[in-house]
C-alpha cells in the first residue's frame, strides 16, 4: 500500500516539494533539472483539465517519466485523481508504486542500440490491463489455442521470476496493449538483425558478447523456456534453464512462428530464429 498525502487547497509550490522530497535521492538527477520537470509537469496537467486532448495526454506522459512517474501510477493519476478537477485528499493506490523496481532496468549500448541488461518482469501492459497468469499446462495451451497473451514464472516459481524475469508467449508481445516500460519498445526482427550485425553475425562471436560477464554487459541469464508441446521434448513443460535462453521480436513468421534471438551455452552460439508463438520466451526491450 503506498500513501502520498497532499493537503486539500495546499498551494502549487508546497506541492511541488512534496513531489521534490520524494523524488530527489534518485541517483543521476539534480535537483535544478528535476524541478524544471516537475514544475512543466504540473502546469501541463492544468491545461489538461481544461483541454484534455490526446496531444496534451502524450506530452503528460513524456513529462512524468522525467518525474519517475511510472506508467501504472500515472494511469491512476489520469483516471482517478488529477483530471476530474477535484481537489486531492489523499491517494491510496494498492499495489501501485511512484517508483516501480520493474521499471528501472540497468541498459547496455551495442551501436546506436540501447537495450535493457536484464530480462523484463511485469504482469501488466503498458495501460495498466493485467496479463494472465498461465500456471497450469492446460492454462498455457489454452492461451494458446485462443491466441491470447499469458505469462509464467519458470516452472510456476516467483524466485525464478525475481532472478530471471518472466516467460511470455507471443500474443502478449504482439498484443496492442503494449507489453514495454514507459520510453522503452518491443524490438523487431529487423532490430534483432542490426543486433547480430554489431557483434559479428550469428555464431560464436555474438554468444561471446552476450554471455554474463561479457564484453557489453548483456549478461544472458539463460532463463530458460515453457514448452506448449509435450511431445516435443520429453513431455515436458519447462527446459533448458541454466543451458538456454531466447527472446521475443515483434515480427511473426507465418501463422504459427515468430522471430527470437536464441542463445545456447551448449553450442556457444546466438542466432535469429524463429519458434512457435506459443512458447514462453523471455523479453528485452530496447530504449526509445
Amino acid at each position: 500500500m503506498v500513501e502520498e498525502t497532499v493537503l486539500k487547497d495546499e498551494p502549487f509550490d508546497e506541492q511541488k516539494k512534496k513531489y521534490l522530497k520524494k523524488y530527489i535521492e534518485h541517483e543521476g538527477l539534480s535537483f535544478e533539472i528535476l524541478e524544471k520537470n516537475l514544475e512543466e509537469f504540473f502546469e501541463l496537467t492544468t491545461v489538461y483539465q481544461k483541454s484534455p486532448v490526446p496531444s496534451l495526454k502524450n506530452l503528460l506522459f513524456k513529462h512524468a517519466e522525467l518525474c519517475y512517474l511510472n506508467s501504472r501510477f500515472f494511469e491512476f493519476l489520469i483516471s482517478e485523481l488529477l483530471f476530474r478537477g477535484a481537489a486531492i485528499e489523499k491517494i491510496d493506490a494498492p499495489n501501485i508504486l511512484l517508483t516501480e523496481p520493474d521499471d528501472d532496468y540497468q541498459v547496455v549500448y551495442f551501436g546506436s542500440q540501447i537495450w535493457m541488461a536484464e530480462n523484463l518482469n511485469i504482469d501488466y501492459f503498458s495501460n495498466g490491463d493485467l496479463i494472465p497468469e498461465a500456471k497450469t499446462d492446460d492454462d498455457w495451451r489454452k492461451a494458446a489455442l485462443l491466441g491470447m497473451p499469458a505469462w509464467c514464472n519458470y516452472e510456476n516459481n516467483p524466485d525464478f521470476g525475481e532472478n530471471y524475469g518472466k516467460l511470455y508467449n507471443w500474443y502478449a508481445v504482439n498484443d496492442p496493449r503494449g507489453l514495454h516500460p514507459i520510453g522503452w519498445r518491443l524490438p523487431s526482427k529487423k532490430d534483432i538483425e542490426v543486433l547480430l550485425r554489431f557483434v559479428g553475425g550469428n555464431g560464436a562471436a555474438a554468444y561471446k558478447s552476450f554471455e554474463k560477464n561479457g564484453k557489453f554487459g548483456f549478461n544472458e541469464m539463460f532463463s530458460g523456456l515453457r514448452n506448449a508441446d509435450h511431445s516435443a521434448i520429453g513431455n515436458q513443460s519447462f527446459y533448458f534453464q541454466g543451458t538456454n535462453g531466447g527472446f521475443w521480436s515483434l515480427s511473426p513468421h507465418g501463422l504459427k512462428y515468430a522471430w527470437c534471438l536464441s542463445i545456447q551455452k551448449k553450442y556457444q552460439n546466438a542466432a535469429l530464429n524463429s519458434i512457435k508463438k506459443d512458447s514462453g520466451f523471455s523479453i528485452r526491450c530496447l530504449l526509445c
